[in-house]
């Protein structure tokens, strides 16, 4: 009987812990772009979207470099042309309600468009 109770709590147990487990689904907003030559000096938005976002995807496929910004005022990132931006805000425990500006970092694009992509619970 004590195999049994041994067996039971080794094997069984764990799995029925597992399977009591909820799940949080993730949402993904529609993906936002913006054609490069359209870039100012001034911020203009890229995505509107605010939910509390726990990872931000952000690719620069534009021949300049950006700047990135989660508040329409301060510069917080900026991208060199052909390169990319990746927060994993949820493994840090926090998230970002606001919408996110772009701008040109000194010289328009002439070429490309700049993607962002991002995930909520």
């Amino acid at each position: 009987m004590k195999h049994l109770a041994l067996i039971f709590l080794l094997f069984v147990a764990p799995c029925l812990a597992v399977a009591q487990q909820t799940t949080t689904q993730a949402f993904f907003p529609t993906e936002a772009s913006i054609a490069g030559t359209s870039l100012t000096g001034s911020y203009q938005t890229l995505s509107s979207d605010t939910n509390a976002k726990k990872l931000v995807e952000i690719l620069n496929n534009s021949n300049a470099a950006v700047i990135i910004s989660f508040d329409g005022t301060n510069n917080h990132f900026t991208l060199p042309a052909y390169s990319s931006l990746s927060l994993d805000l949820g493994a840090l425990g926090i998230h970002t309600g606001f919408a996110t500006s772009i701008k040109h970092a000194g010289a328009a694009p002439t070429a490309g468009t700049i993607y962002f992509g991002a995930a909520y619970k």
